[in-house]
């Protein structure tokens, strides 16, 4: 399982600006790699991050990943 989790930036009319949060899961990271890319391409995208979950009580695990093994989990991405 991993989560593609997302901030959209929005301007106010004073020159401020406030974040929207989203998130949504994938079974596969191929699938949340294509998510990822396709924010990237999108002007109110803040930021975006690809997580694979390690514990959880709703999902399972990223396929491979252990705890202590995130440096190849980053290269994968």
């Amino acid at each position: 399982m991993y989560i593609v989790v997302y901030s959209v930036k929005q301007d106010r009319p004073d020159g401020s600006f406030f974040e929207d949060s989203n998130w949504s899961t994938f079974e596969t990271l191929e699938d949340a790699q294509k998510e990822y890319e396709a924010l990237l391409d999108l002007d109110e995208i803040y930021t975006a991050s690809i997580c694979g979950v390690i514990k959880s009580t709703d999902y399972s695990p990223a396929e491979n990943n252990k705890i202590g093994d995130l440096d190849r989990l980053n290269q994968d991405l």
